[in-house]
């Protein structure tokens, strides 16, 4: 049987959370909808000079206010490793899991000699405090990422992390939190 990283069970919503400006979308369709435009943009934007990137948005069919998100995060500094030329967009992964198989597609992957990072991009409308707030189905997402990375590039160190897209903000995640997550999930 095949199982996405994404849906190991456990709870999505971000608890002790702090809310986040963002513009007015209250049905949940929208909000997904939203999150998966933006996926897209953080996608194929990188790859594109910054005048193209309006052009580019709309072939997306993502609006200004998507468009703009997307911006206030691949403009900023910190981030700018995340998404710097050789660095991999939407990463398909799979790797052996309780005898079944975990299929899924990081959202962005950094190699370099001695350590891996895998990011995924999260758009909730609300940030956690602090890594132990995560919530549980984000942390064995992360976990199963790390799991297939092991087994790809053995011997490196794997870091995983999440972008926080609202804020933005980059939050690292312990490798032991990730495994003991994916541990605590069983096949449905």
């Amino acid at each position: 049987r095949i199982f996405s990283p994404s849906r190991l069970g456990g709870d999505k919503l971000v608890a002790r959370a702090e809310p986040v400006e963002i513009t007015e979308i209250a049905p949940e369709e929208d909000r997904l909808e939203r999150g998966s435009l933006l996926h897209l943009l953080l996608e194929h934007l990188p790859d594109s000079p910054p005048q193209d990137w309006p052009a580019l948005a709309e072939t997306l069919g993502a609006g200004p206010q998507v468009l703009a998100e997307a911006r206030a995060i691949l403009s900023d500094p910190a981030l700018a490793w995340i998404f710097a030329p050789g660095t991999l967009a939407e990463v398909p992964l799979s790797t052996p899991w309780n005898g079944d198989l975990l299929l899924g597609a990081a959202d962005r992957l950094i190699v370099t000699p001695d350590v891996v990072t895998v990011v995924d991009f999260k758009s909730n409308a609300s940030l956690p405090a602090g890594p132990d707030a995560i919530p549980e189905a984000y942390l064995r997402q992360l976990g199963a990422y790390a799991l297939a990375l092991e087994g790809i590039y053995p011997g490196r160190r794997i870091d995983t992390a999440i972008l926080w897209t609202g804020g933005p903000q980059l939050m690292a995640v312990g490798a032991d939190i990730v495994r003991e997550a994916l541990a605590r999930a069983t096949n449905p």
